[in-house]
């Protein structure tokens, strides 16, 4: 099941073994447990989430995020203001 009802192909099916195995884990999308739900044979585990947020705490992950975050944001908010500033204006700058 978790081969065919992973819509981010996570999986492959391994003939020679005659299972599935994790054949791509960085195109797993995080929250998502639908393979654990699937799987008749309960083989499918994810971590503990307490030991997720630690981990989260100690690199220090969330900071990180806000700051891509604060960046995209700003790169959107510019390439707006590009789109509807006036003909002959320069977005960004006061004449």
């Amino acid at each position: 099941m978790c081969v065919t009802s992973c819509g981010r192909e996570v999986f492959d099916f391994d003939p020679v073994k005659g299972k599935s195995v994790v054949a791509r884990p960085l195109q797993c999308m995080v929250g998502c447990t639908s393979c654990r739900v699937w799987c008749i044979f309960d083989a499918i585990s994810f971590p503990d989430p307490q030991r997720v947020r630690d981990l989260m705490n100690r690199r220090k992950i969330l900071s990180y995020v806000k700051k891509q975050l604060e960046e995209r944001i700003g790169q959107r908010a510019f390439s707006s203001e590009e789109k509807t500033a006036p003909e002959g204006s320069v977005a960004g700058t006061s004449q």
